[in-house]
This record gives structure tokens, sequence and C-alpha cells, in this order.
């Protein structure tokens, strides 16, 4: 089973980290784009799977001024979840740099950024 992950979260990261851009630069001023970071503590609920990205070496932007930020959301009703979530824990056990594109908060009483997509960065 866990083969089965790692090689489709391979899969995914050689679609998804060719798209990786610098981090809000004055060419990609776009805050809804975190800085590249780790993957730190995982939490899962229902409907959910929240995400600390840590090791980023700035602030943690906030565009849609969710009560909460450095956890993100991924909501399972998302039609990428499994493929998303693969490359996220392929991002973590390797050790590669990772950066969501957040969209809107998710409500868990507090409110975190939701993950719209993501990139795994090469070496």
């Amino acid at each position: 089973m866990l083969n089965k992950i790692f090689s489709c979260a391979a899969s995914a990261a050689v679609l998804f980290s060719s798209a990786a851009i610098a981090c809000q630069t004055a060419a990609n001023p776009d805050p809804r784009q975190t800085c590249s970071g780790d993957i730190g503590d995982i939490a899962a609920g229902s409907s959910w799977v929240r995400y600390a990205l840590i090791n980023t070496g700035a602030p943690h932007d906030n565009p849609d001024n969710c009560t909460r930020t450095g956890h993100y959301v991924l909501e399972k009703s998302n039609p990428n979840f499994e493929g998303m979530h693969s490359l996220i824990l392929y991002a973590m056990a390797s050790g590669k740099k990772i950066r969501f594109y957040m969209d809107g908060c998710f409500d868990l009483g507090n409110t975190y950024p939701k993950i719209k997509n993501m990139w795994v960065l090469p070496e």
C-alpha cells in the first residue's frame, strides 16, 4: 500500500514541481501562494486534513483573513484530494519543500486557509 502511495505521489510530483516559482517577489506578488516549507504535523477529521507548513523563513500570508495561519486545510470533498494528499505525504517523507496556493477559509472553530493547489519543489 505504501509503495502505491509513493508511486502515485512521485508521478504527481513530476507534474507539479515544474510549476514552482519564487515566493512573493516583485515578479510574483501573489499573496495566495505560501513560501516553500516543510510539512510539520498532520491532523485529520471526517471531512478535512490539516497540515502545518514550517521552516518557510517568512511570515505566513493570510489573504482571506482566516483566524489561524501556519496550518492549511485540504477538504476531502476536493475532487483531487487523494492525489494532493499523496503528494503532501511524498514531500514529507522525502524531505522536499512544498508550497500551497490558498483560496478561502475552512471553519474548524477557528478558520484555516484552504489549499486549492500545491507544488513540490525540486532540490
